[in-house]
């Protein structure tokens, strides 16, 4: 790892040769769910009742209901972490998707069709 030449100065300094050495990248604090286990219940209970909505829906829904965090009504990210929550441990089943069909043919235009090559041999471009 590349270190800034202040910092592996001021690491130099304080900490000595130990100093230089590579340190873990790892974060020192890892955000908290502000979430209560109520919360998570209900959001479970709307995406299986409303499977194909978001969290933008899902969020409105909460809100209608009187859910609020605190001062503050249920955002629509934090009804996002959690429904990532769930899907992460297996408590939610997404829908299933539509199939895709397989190749469209193309309809034909009989508006577009060309003339043939012989009509075209020899004639001024008013005449075609």
């Amino acid at each position: 790892m590349r270190i800034g030449r202040n910092l592996w100065r001021a690491r130099l300094r304080q900490l000595g040769p130990e100093g230089l050495a590579d340190r873990s990248r790892r974060p020192r604090r890892v955000r908290q769910p502000t979430w209560s286990g109520e919360l998570v219940q209900v959001v479970r209970e709307l995406r299986e009742r409303y499977p194909r909505w978001g969290k933008d829906k899902l969020a409105v829904l909460l809100r209608r209901a009187g859910w609020a965090v605190s001062t503050s009504a249920v955002s629509t990210s934090m009804v996002g972490r959690i429904l990532t929550w769930l899907k992460a441990r297996g408590l939610l089943r997404e829908p299933p998707l539509p199939a895709i069909a397989t190749r469209r043919r193309r309809r034909q235009r009989p508006y577009a069709a060309r003339k043939p090559r012989q009509a075209l041999d020899g004639a001024t471009p008013a005449e075609y």
